[in-house]
């Protein structure tokens, strides 16, 4: 039997992945000892530190640092499988091992080691001299700071080992256990100078709909999914259990949970085999939550919600270490991997049309359409359409260029003798041949229906004059554009770019940038190697903006351009392939070191790559589009392409407190400001 509303609520939850939020992935690259992450936890300077499969590490926002190699240090842990970091009221952690437990000083990097606990334990804490432990055989322990050992004590009545889901301190001394028989407070009294012995008074149940499955303490509460698949949260303070949502069709499709956060009015849920889900709470509604997916390609072993940022920390089951945080900029990559044809080629052009398809053309492997590419979170034959010249009337499997058209048509440039455009009529690739020698074509601008302009890599610009229907365009005349000696020469032009309907900007490679009268004829050709590199004058991305300045992205970085001056923006001396602009007036910079954005209000400038989740850092030659529609910005390079959304939320970066950055600088690293070995704790 079919279940249509079960499809229905699938779709669902994957068209609402990656809405408001950025992943960026921590792993090998960065250090990481071991991609599978067990426990994570938070110093009180700010620092994560991560429980790997193979050892300690603690991320400083740029590097995975090892306990003890990082530090110089000889004491290593009791073991390496680092299965739960238990943080103190007095900024202790209490490391759970499969060799032992270990009482640990972030700070003085200081191992109290215990070895009497192997295997499978469960410990619970709340300041560094108040622990508990229970063990598989029932037997209980208690940590007695003046001898720094364990002491066995009288077990708990009622609780079991193997029923304990979750243990919590509340600031009364009471211990909460959440287990499979239900909720318990038992009153607990510590060691202290006037008592040498632990007191543990018989557990009080409190009443549940049905019994606890999975159950996740948190800082006064208990999130628990009982045998009915209902999340409820249990308000320890106030003793008050309240309904949150059915997840029976959730963990129906992703299986076991792992943990569970709250995340704002929001709760953050991962899976032990299938990734992790937003429940988005919507009080517009008459439901409470909503179920957004978050791209997370792996089962998830942890979960930490920064107590200073708005970020969640995502431990995984092989991929390393995620920070999922809801901010202003949210990114996503698309690497060729995750595509259904065997590609290698770099992505040289971009576009987005009216129907939400977007075309990607490479450099030897002609284009794909991908239908419906807002909708796609993964990507299927069935959705994505590969065109070559084997398959279709595409002149040349290189595509430099794609452009909007006020025809029922998409004008698309390659390498190949002739022009290229898809007809919406008929769904076909179809060809133009031009009566002069017109191909290398980099650069295409329609500015209206009989009048496209061209500019190309060897044969140089052209102003086309068009005729026929708006379906079947015919040539009337190619005109070649002539600006100057050197530049008849150099007629290698890489981009184009209208003026407010008056005039057309030109980019050379080393000749600089051509301004084009449009309705004169004239040109004037301006320069920009005036005590600087040549590199200066090779023009590969050309923007202007609102208030009318012009921005040329150059071989030798970004440069300022207005009628009365002309400045090289400083922290910007990479090769610039790309300039587009988001709503904010923001300016995002293609690079071959990964993407900048660089505020012209501010100054700000900071350069994302790998460790943002951009698995593409080294772009291409005019591989952008911005979606007027969206916001929606666009950047393609040698192994895939990103894409950058406005989300509207303020963003923060992770920046632990004894890290700052230089007050006054122009520029900051895409990750925060970092500390040294001998000043980061």
């Amino acid at each position: 039997m079919t279940r249509k509303p079960g499809l229905v609520w699938l779709l669902l939850l994957f068209c609402t992945a990656v809405r408001a939020s950025n992943l960026r992935q921590i792993s090998s690259r960065e250090g990481i000892s071991n991609n599978a992450i067990l426990s994570l936890a938070q110093d009180k300077h700010g620092f994560i530190w991560v429980g790997s499969c193979d050892g300690l590490n603690m991320w400083d926002g740029e590097r995975m640092r090892l306990f003890p190699n990082d530090w110089g240090g000889e004491t290593p842990l009791s073991g390496n499988l680092i299965e739960e970091i238990a943080v103190t009221t007095d900024s202790l952690f209490w490391i759970r091992t499969n060799y032992g437990l270990d009482l640990f000083d972030p700070d003085s990097k200081r191992v109290e080691r215990h070895a009497d606990f192997q295997g499978m334990y469960k410990i619970v804490t709340r300041r560094s001299d108040e622990v508990l432990v229970v063990t598989q055989d029932n037997k209980f322990s208690c940590y007695d700071p003046a001898a720094r050992r364990f002491s066995s004590v009288q077990p708990m009545s009622g609780i079991d080992y193997a029923d304990i889901l979750d243990m919590q301190l509340d600031d009364d001394g009471a211990l909460w256990v959440f287990s499979r028989k239900g909720i318990f407070r038992i009153p607990v009294a510590f060691p202290d100078k006037n008592n040498d012995r632990i007191g543990i008074e018989q557990p009080e149940r409190f009443p549940t709909v049905s019994n606890p499955e999975y159950a996740f303490a948190e800082n006064g509460s208990g999130f628990f999914i009982d045998e009915n698949h209902i999340f409820y949260e249990f308000d320890i303070r106030e003793r008050r259990l309240i309904y949150n949502k059915d997840m029976s069709d959730e963990m129906a499709r992703m299986g076991s949970v792992s943990s569970i956060v709250r995340d704002g009015g929001d709760y953050i849920v991962s899976f032990y085999t299938n990734g992790v889900i937003r429940l988005r709470t919507t009080p517009e509604q008459s439901v409470k939550y909503a179920t957004e997916h978050i791209n997370i390609p792996c089962g998830v072993f942890s979960l930490l919600r920064d107590a200073r940022q708005e970020i969640v920390w995502i431990g995984t089951d092989g991929q390393g270490l995620y920070q999922h945080t809801r901010n202003a900029t949210a990114f996503r990559s698309i690497t060729f991997n995750q595509l259904p044809y065997n590609l290698s080629k770099p992505v040289r052009a971009l576009y987005i049309d009216d129907e939400r398809t977007l075309w990607v053309g490479t450099k030897g492997e002609g284009i794909l359409r991908i239908a419906d590419f807002y909708d796609r979170k993964e990507f299927t034959p069935a959705h994505v359409q590969q065109l070559t010249t084997g398959n279709s009337e595409l002149l040349d499997n290189s595509v430099y260029a794609f452009a909007r058209s006020r025809r029922n048509l998409l004008w698309i440039g390659t390498d190949g003798e002739g022009l290229n455009y898809y007809s919406y009529g008929d769904r076909r690739i179809r060809t133009l041949r031009t009566p002069a020698p017109l191909k290398y074509i980099h650069a295409l601008y329609e500015t209206s229906p009989d009048t496209l302009w061209v500019a190309t890599v060897g044969c140089g610009v052209f102003r086309v004059t068009l005729g026929g229907t708006a379906s079947q365009p015919s040539i009337r005349g190619v005109e070649q554009l002539h600006f100057n000696d050197e530049l008849e020469i150099k007629n290698f032009f890489f981009t184009l770019y209208p003026e407010n309907g008056s005039a057309m900007w030109f980019g050379n490679r080393g000749g600089g940038a051509v301004r084009y009268d449009i309705a004169g004829g004239g040109s004037e050709v301006f320069k920009f190697d005036a005590g600087r590199s040549a590199i200066a004058n090779d023009i590969f991305a050309i923007h202007r903006s609102g208030d009318g300045t012009m921005w040329f992205g150059t071989s030798g970085g970004l440069i300022e351009f207005r009628r009365d001056s002309t400045s090289h923006v400083p922290g910007i001396r990479n090769t610039v392939h790309g300039i587009l602009e988001d709503r904010k007036g923001d300016l995002w910079l293609s690079t071959n070191r990964g993407l900048v954005q660089y505020s012209p209000h501010t100054g700000y400038v900071v350069t994302y790559g790998y460790s943002y989740g951009l698995n593409t850092i080294e772009y291409s030659d005019g591989a952008c589009f911005a979606d007027p529609r969206t916001g929606t910005l666009f950047f393609g390079g040698i192994d895939g392409l990103v894409t950058i959304e406005d989300t509207g939320f303020r963003e923060q970066e992770y920046n632990p407190r004894c890290c700052s950055a230089t007050s006054g600088s122009t520029t900051a690293s895409a990750t925060s400001a970092t500390c040294s070995p001998a000043t980061a704790c």
